[in-house]
């Protein structure tokens, strides 16, 4: 069983992986990330305050009373932040990206495997990969709309694509794992 299952979660990471791919192409994601304007000018006064990678949450207030204050002035938001001069490789994120695929493939197939002896049909299996999907994307996108203010499509899309991605992950499960 062990095998199967195993089997079953890498090629389903594979599918998931691609699935991915096809989402953020599809969907065009970058239509809801948008450029800053004047980027020079705000590069330049983030590189002269930020000299350390992190994720920063602005007004950097944690007191709600005052927080509500300075919103009414101030800008709100999160930032992530990498210096200038980091290296990077694309190649390198999409081997991450796959292996964090993959990691949720098998923990899926194992889930799967649990459970498929109590889900008396195809159609069950079906929809318990993809509410397993469903349910990993309502654990935290959500909460990036409501703290940080995310856009609803780009919240909506990942709903989308975790439950379909689900339900491929789904389908392979039922074709391998009996």
């Amino acid at each position: 069983m062990l095998n199967k299952w195993f089997n079953a979660g890498i090629i389903a990471g594979i599918v998931l992986f691609f699935w991915g791919t096809i989402t953020h192409m599809g969907f065009n994601i970058e239509n809801y990330i948008k450029p800053i304007p004047n980027e020079k000018a705000v590069f330049g006064a983030l590189q002269a305050n930020i000299k350390e990678p992190g994720l920063y949450f602005y007004p950097n207030e944690m007191d709600s009373a005052k927080l509500e204050a300075r919103v009414k002035t101030a800008p709100r938001g999160i930032l992530t932040y990498i210096p200038a001069g980091t290296p990077f490789s694309k190649g390198q994120s999409l081997g991450v990206q796959f292996a964090i695929d993959l990691s949720c493939a098998l923990l899926a197939a194992f889930l799967y495997s649990m459970a498929a002896p109590a889900l008396k049909n195809l159609t069950q299996r079906l929809l318990f990969i993809s509410l397993l999907g469903v349910f990993a994307a309502i654990a935290f996108l959500p909460a990036y709309w409501n703290w940080y203010g995310f856009p609803r499509e780009a919240i909506a899309i990942g709903l989308i694509e975790s439950g379909v991605g689900g339900l491929l992950m789904g389908l392979v499960f039922a074709k391998l794992i009996k």
